[in-house]
């Protein structure tokens, strides 16, 4: 079977952003920062929730 040997074209993803691309938490608007601020306190309950739960069920760790 014969290979092309051609170089193929593709682009190269951006893997690492260059120094100061990074948005600053400031400069977000208010309602992404909002949002954003909701989301890890929810994230935060559920875990929370989580591992309360397991602590109280002798959790995954039990079997040990």
């Amino acid at each position: 079977m014969r290979h092309d040997e051609r170089p193929r074209h593709t682009r190269q993803l951006e893997l690492f952003l260059p120094e100061g691309a990074k948005p600053e938490w400031r400069q977000l608007p208010a309602e992404a920062r909002g949002k954003a601020t909701r989301l890890m306190a929810r994230m935060l309950h559920e875990r929370h929730n989580l591992m309360a739960s397991d602590q109280a069920t002798g959790g995954p760790e039990d079997e040990r």
